[in-house]
């Protein structure tokens, strides 16, 4: 059955029908009821500017027409507004051409976005929109091509959106508003949680922008970058199995961060940046305060953990840790808290801490309460080759310099038996207790070396020890070589 309106019809009441119509109407301000019957039905609009409204399954009205019974809509070249109520469906509706705008009133939608402007809402199948408007509940928007031409807002509610792409771009431009897919794909507002593809994906906060729900960054090698101005991610950011960076030039995250296994790394440059919840990392990770011009301090649990709140500008715990980096200030500070600490500094100055945690950049460097061990083999510096103080902690504590090794801050020991060993030098050491400071100038040390070690070993080449004025008892091994040596006002041993 072919049934064409006409603009000048006053009423047209159609007897069901079990074969599939087709209707075409060349005027919806035409006043009719249809009724296409239990057929697969098709009305298609030749009107340059339709207004529909679904208000029931395979029913509601086109202007005019009130319609039941119609499965298949295709509206004119207008700009057409198509409105999905509560309830409402169809099995497709097509917009034509035009700028055209669907507003959906069901309190939870499903919508799907695929290629060529095609996709579905509750079931309905749904191409040619330029414009989607999902105002109320909680809505769910599966992307399947990011590139897409789309203006999407889905109102009030506790929104998400999960992208199928593989290599997705979204900036956040405003309060949960901003751009998924290159400029003049989908455009997006009201949107609290984003969940990207596979592939590798770029996010950008930029200034003003932020989400009050999660980011998941998916799996893929991911970029993460909060520029200055940002705003805040209000939940969690969570990543997959790959290579993870995310730097804060700006913006926070009130929520925690699990970046999952990868060499991840998380720089925050800004002063005014934070993390309120955990930072969870799970492969070869590092943590950054590269740009970061305030005093840093990082009290470890662990050689890779952090205790709560004991981490600058991050609120919970840190695990996962493998390098750490100070920040570009002159006064940051590295507290071991449990002891029996190694220090090893390689003869390149690559800093580690029981054999587990790379670090750098850091002007203080406290080793905990019992046993520490520090070997430098080359310069121990802070940053930008800045002086570091070493504090060894109480207990018996042991601080190799060797050939090459070099501190350039100050030496702290703690207490019990400490000794400084240059006992592998094969250079001359001199070591001399200075009277009015009570403290020492040794060989390699920049800085001084606090008068509360209790052994000095030096090498083999003629080295001098002078301990003149100091009422600390001291054993004194000066090795091999032609050494010259003055006790202190203590009972000294020396070992030549």
């Amino acid at each position: 059955m072919l049934v064409t309106t006409q603009s000048h019809s006053t009423l047209a009441l159609l007897e069901p029908s079990t074969l599939d119509d087709s209707a075409t109407v060349n005027s919806s301000a035409t006043a009719l009821t249809l009724n296409t019957g239990s057929g697969t039905d098709s009305l298609t609009s030749t009107t340059t500017g339709d207004s529909l409204t679904v208000s029931a399954a395979n029913a509601g009205n086109l202007g005019s027409i009130n319609f039941t019974g119609l499965e298949n809509v295709t509206l004119g070249a207008g700009a057409d507004i198509a409105t999905i109520a509560t309830g409402g469906s169809l099995t497709s509706l097509n917009a034509g051409d035009g700028a055209d705008t669907l507003i959906t009133n069901s309190s939870n939608n499903n919508l799907t976005i695929n290629a060529s402007a095609t996709g579905s809402i509750d079931g309905t199948a749904i191409s040619n929109f330029e414009t989607i408007n999902t105002l109320d509940g909680n809505d769910s928007v599966t992307v399947n091509n990011s590139a897409t031409a789309l203006t999407l807002n889905t109102g009030d509610g506790w929104d998400y959106l999960t992208s199928t792409t593989t290599a997705d771009t979204l900036n956040l431009s405003g309060s949960n508003s901003g751009n998924l897919g290159a400029t003049g794909s989908i455009a997006f507002s009201n949107l609290e949680n984003v969940t990207l593809g596979s592939g590798n994906d770029t996010s950008t906060f930029s200034t003003g922008g932020g989400l009050s729900g999660s980011l998941n960054l998916g799996e893929g090698n991911n970029t993460l970058t909060f520029n200055s101005g940002a705003g805040s991610l209000g939940g969690n950011l969570n990543s997959g199995s790959g290579n993870d960076t995310v730097t804060f030039n700006g913006g926070n995250i009130n929520g925690s961060v699990d970046l999952g296994a990868g060499t991840n790394s998380v720089t925050i440059n800004s002063n005014g940046s934070t993390i309120g919840g955990n930072l969870t990392m799970g492969g070869t990770d590092t943590l950054s305060y590269a740009g970061y011009t305030n005093p840093v301090n990082v009290n470890l649990w662990s050689a890779t953990s952090v205790y709560y709140g004991n981490a600058t500008a991050i609120g919970g715990y840190i695990s996962g840790l493998d390098t750490l980096v100070g920040g570009s200030g002159t006064s940051d500070t590295l507290n071991s808290q449990l002891g029996y600490n190694t220090l090893s500094v390689a003869s390149n100055g690559t800093s580690t801490l029981d054999t587990s945690l790379t670090f750098s950049s850091f002007e203080n460097v406290n080793l905990g309460y019992y046993d520490d061990t520090a070997t430098i083999d080359g310069a121990f510096q802070g940053s930008g080759g800045g002086a570091v103080n070493l504090n060894l902690g109480y207990q018996n504590d042991t601080l190799n310099l060797n050939n090459a090794g070099s501190i350039t801050g100050s030496v702290t020991f703690g207490g019990d038996y400490d000794t400084l060993n240059y006992g592998n030098r094969t250079s001359a050491v001199t070591a001399t207790y200075n009277t009015g400071s009570n403290n020492w100038t040794a060989t390699s040390v920049g800085g001084t070396v606090a008068n509360d070690f209790e052994r000095i070993n030096t090498g083999s080449a003629g080295d001098t020890i002078t301990a003149t004025g100091s009422s600390n008892a001291l054993f004194i091994d000066s090795g091999a070589g032609d050494d010259t040596i003055a006790g202190s006002n203590a009972s000294d041993t020396i070992y030549a």
